[in-house]
């Protein structure tokens, strides 16, 4: 996995050409890190580099836009027969990280499964 190629996917993602500030650069660092730490050791990282690299760069595009919607304070809202969803963008956002996640489920250890007891 590189983080130059994660910045790139990410930029394609998020339709952003231009300098990234500092603290999407830093949820881009965050996400690469938390993808890596989530690679299983018998992976060949080299090897299956794209589809992690993928799903780092998806998972900054989902915090990305959750900053966004937090800074703007965006709500829904409605002028004629235009409406708008802020939530929408998160929940798109939300839905493309996951289905990534998806595509890497063999190389990566899901630390979200628990198994619970019930009474």
């Amino acid at each position: 996995m590189n983080i130059e190629n994660v910045t790139n996917k990410f930029k394609n993602i998020s339709d952003i050409s231009i300098q990234l500030s500092e603290s999407i650069q830093n949820i881009i660092s965050e996400s690469f890190n938390k993808i890596q730490s989530l690679v299983k050791e018998d992976c060949d990282t080299p090897q299956n580099a794209d589809v992690l690299e993928n799903t780092a760069a998806a998972l900054a595009f989902y915090k990305y836009k959750l900053m966004m919607q937090a800074r703007e304070n965006i709500s829904d809202f409605k002028i004629g027969d235009v409406q708008v969803n802020a939530k929408s963008t998160v929940d798109s956002a939300y839905k493309l990280y996951i289905s990534a996640l998806e595509e890497c489920a063999e190389f990566i250890s899901d630390s979200n499964f628990v198994f619970e007891r019930t009474c």
